[in-house]
């Protein structure tokens, strides 16, 4: 839902949207709620001499959500935190006795699975105040490989420099959510209602546990296995770990719903800053740039009763973002600059509990990242989101209460 919204996340609570940002919207649930989510991507690199295409899909986020009582819900599900693939042969020429071919090859990342847990401090017909936070179990694996094949030149041995990481570790993350039902506080006698949200999360900054392992030493290529280790020069073992910096995320939520045409209006504003100049990695800083995030987003649904009128019950959304990376070239962070829009598809024959409360989601966003000035590099990327939110159907028992007469 926010993904075509700009990426807006911080101030959204929602009945029947499970948001993991801010993990103080569990309390409102209504429902047992299911979210499935992914995302297909391309991606155009180029410079001022060329240009590269690339392609690759990933699952985004699974998860689900419990209402436990009036007042409590919590969640589990998963995602991926980092990813990274690359393989890159580069030809050196210009070799006193021969030519010398490098290969450069890296893979891995990281994911998280969390728990969390929504409560509702208190609520009256004018406001209300909610609280949550995960648990984040962060975990993965990276290993990255540089190849130097010298056997052009007499007597030399091909070098092979390999350094692996795996990380496990736990983290927390808090959130507030702080609604305010303008009509009933200003008295308003309409057929509007008209609800302001606040919305804040905040992640600890957290040292995470890894082993890390470099390797140098000679090798020779071999057509099964790729290549093959023939003599260890270097060896280390290293524990000291990694230390991932604190994140704040601030949201502004504005809704207008008229209560006889059904139709809604949803206007998010966000901004998220991660300190990423505090990173570290078995020690050693990383020269990075702390990130800042606008996000803009809007959502309307012309009749959000409605179940016959198909285009009267879908959610129209638009949004943009504008962010500061962490990537820091010649003193200047890069730029990371997109437009999304989506919406969002009522299954009105799952025949759910709630009318409206499942969708299927689906977004589209185009942005700009970097620049090519200075031999720079652009990227220009194009994601689609896929997404889908279930809530219980009469079919359904196992969410259901059952009563003893």
């Amino acid at each position: 839902m926010g993904l075509s919204m700009g990426d807006v996340k911080y101030a959204m609570d929602r009945p029947f949207y499970l948001n993991t940002a801010n993990p103080a919207s569990y309390a409102s649930l209504n429902a047992a709620t299911f979210s499935l989510g992914a995302m297909l991507n391309r991606t155009r690199t180029f410079n001022e001499d060329t240009s590269q295409d690339n392609d690759n899909g990933t699952l985004r986020y699974f998860g689900l959500g419990i209402p436990i009582t009036k007042k409590i819900g919590i969640s589990l599900g998963a995602k991926p935190y980092t990813s990274f693939g690359y393989g890159i042969q580069v030809e050196s020429p210009n070799q006193a006795q021969g030519a010398m071919f490098s290969r450069y090859e890296g893979q891995g990342g990281m994911s998280i699975l969390h728990a969390g847990m929504g409560y509702e401090l208190f609520s009256d017909s004018a406001s209300k105040l909610t609280i949550g936070s995960n648990l984040n179990y962060y975990f993965g694996n990276k290993e990255q490989i540089t190849l130097n094949n010298l056997e052009q030149i007499p007597g030399a041995l091909n070098a092979a420099f390999i350094e692996k990481s795996v990380t496990g570790d736990f983290a927390f993350d808090f959130g507030v959510l702080y609604a305010m039902h303008l009509s009933e506080m200003l008295n308003s006698k309409t057929n509007n209602t008209n609800t302001l949200t606040l919305g804040g999360t905040y992640s600890l900054g957290t040292h995470l546990k890894s082993r890390f392992e470099s390797f140098a030493g000679a090798f020779y290529y071999n057509g099964i296995r790729g290549f093959v280790i023939t003599d260890t020069l270097r060896y280390s073992q290293d524990t000291t770990g990694i230390y991932l910096p604190e994140k704040i995320g601030l949201g502004l939520n504005y809704e207008f719903f008229n209560r006889t045409s059904r139709s809604m209006l949803v206007v998010e504003a966000n901004f998220e800053h991660y300190a990423w100049s505090k990173l570290t990695i078995n020690e050693s800083p990383t020269d990075l740039s702390n990130s800042n995030q606008f996000s803009l987003g809007l959502q309307f649904v012309p009749n959000a009763d409605a179940k016959r009128e198909f285009f009267q019950a879908m959610r129209y959304r638009v949004g943009g973002k504008y962010k500061s990376t962490r990537i820091n070239l010649g003193g200047e962070p890069l730029t990371d600059i997109s437009a999304s829009i989506g919406f969002g598809i009522p299954l009105v024959k799952s025949k759910s509990i709630y009318p409206s409360s499942s969708t299927f989601d689906f977004g589209v966003t185009v942005g700009n990242r970097g620049t090519v000035k200075g031999g720079l590099i652009r990227e220009q990327y194009t994601n689609i989101y896929l997404g889908l939110s279930l809530s219980p159907s009469y079919w359904d028992r196992w969410f259901k209460k059952r009563k003893i007469n």
